[in-house]
């Protein structure tokens, strides 16, 4: 039997999203992470963060599944597409994101976004 489980941000990731006003979640009405369940390190879900961009600063992260051929071979390998839309600036933010798997996929969708705003300020 195989077990699903949530897959996460990255501390690194996930600071970010903390510095940039994400809250944490809550359990039966606590927050968390907070010092009452002796939490060291919070991590988000990959989920609540797309969800959490989209709701609250208008960041819509899409991942598609496509096959891309490799250098001229006739081998197509799998991939996932990032599609990154600021509805702030009403602009789709062109990026170059391919990974091989969904998870990265949305790591470097969530940290493309992040650095372009550094960037663009």
């Amino acid at each position: 039997m195989t077990k699903v489980c949530e897959a996460y941000c990255s501390k690194e990731l996930s600071d970010k999203l903390f510095k940039d006003g994400y809250h944490g979640d809550n359990i039966n009405g606590q927050h968390i992470p907070g010092d009452e369940y002796d939490i060291d390190e919070y991590y988000i879900s990959m989920s609540c963060a797309m969800r959490w961009l989209r709701e609250e600063k208008g960041v819509y992260i899409n991942i598609r599944m496509t096959f891309w051929e490799h250098e001229y071979t006739m081998d197509p390998k799998l991939h996932f597409v990032a599609d990154i839309c600021d509805m702030s600036t009403e602009k789709w933010l062109d990026n170059d994101i391919w990974e091989e798997t969904y998870e990265k996929c949305v790591d470097a969708a969530i940290n493309y976004y992040y650095d372009y705003k550094e960037y663009k300020g």
